[in-house]
């Protein structure tokens, strides 16, 4: 019966692990004994891991309790239950996994700019020299390079190719994050919280980042115009004024 035998440990840790242990064996002999299965132990066994229990329970309770009184009254706070424990900060409560992505996500926002302007700015000039440069400078008129510009807006596949290459961080943050979320969300703690929000925030960056590209796009489109109007100026002034 080794497996029974008093253990009471000199770390508190090594108690509770221990404690919790012994509980496991008393409840898993009740729920046999509730069931009528058989029985892991015999009732020798069971008197003495309820001893044990006992025993640890108040070696527990005088530890903490010592451990309490050792403690400044800054460190110390009364829980819900009215009961003085030891002060928790906030980053104690926060699950180390959830403080890694918070890290992460702060790490992808501030590089997200860096990340995914060569992609889609590089996929938006070549979707302008192909609405612009080829037919606006070579073939067309200005009348041409107006109505061009307005089916740009219509090409469906060109705003999804732009916008699959500037999103897909905020895209893969907002993924991740609920996935963070749906792990801790029955904890119902600041961890539920924090990740709850975070995907709130990657939304609101998700959103956010749609306007910068519909914005920029506008931007490109009255640029090129520009651009064509001062280059009919040059050559009106050219022709007209210039020549005499």
């Amino acid at each position: 019966m080794s497996d029974f035998e008093y253990q009471i440990p000199d770390t508190y840790e090594e108690a509770v692990e221990r404690k919790a242990y012994v509980l496991k064996l008393i409840n898993e002999y009740n729920e046999a004994l509730l069931l009528g299965k058989e029985l892991p132990c015999s009732d020798e066994e069971i008197d003495k891991l309820q001893e044990e229990y006992q025993i640890l329970n108040d070696h527990l309770a005088l530890t903490e309790e010592e451990r309490l009184n050792k403690l400044n009254d800054f460190d110390k706070e009364v829980n819900e239950d009215g009961v003085i424990v030891e002060k928790v900060s906030v980053l104690d409560k926060i699950h180390w996994s959830v403080m890694l992505y918070c890290v992460f996500t702060f790490v992808c926002l501030c590089s997200m700019p860096f990340l995914t302007k060569a992609v889609g700015s590089a996929c938006l000039d070549s979707f302008i020299d192909k609405y612009f440069y080829d037919l606006l400078w070579n073939k067309y008129v200005d009348m041409m390079a107006l109505q061009n510009s307005e089916y740009m807006w219509s090409d469906i596949g060109f705003w999804f190719r732009v916008c699959i290459s500037y999103l897909w961080l905020p895209l893969l943050l907002i993924l991740i994050s609920v996935g963070v979320y749906f792990i801790f969300r029955k904890r119902k703690d600041l961890n539920s919280k924090i990740t709850k929000w975070l995907v709130f925030v990657n939304i609101f960056i998700l959103v956010l980042s749609v306007g910068v590209v519909l914005l920029q796009g506008e931007l490109a489109v009255l640029k090129e115009r520009l651009e064509y109007l001062w280059y009919e100026y040059a050559v009106y002034y050219y022709n007209e004024i210039g020549t005499n």
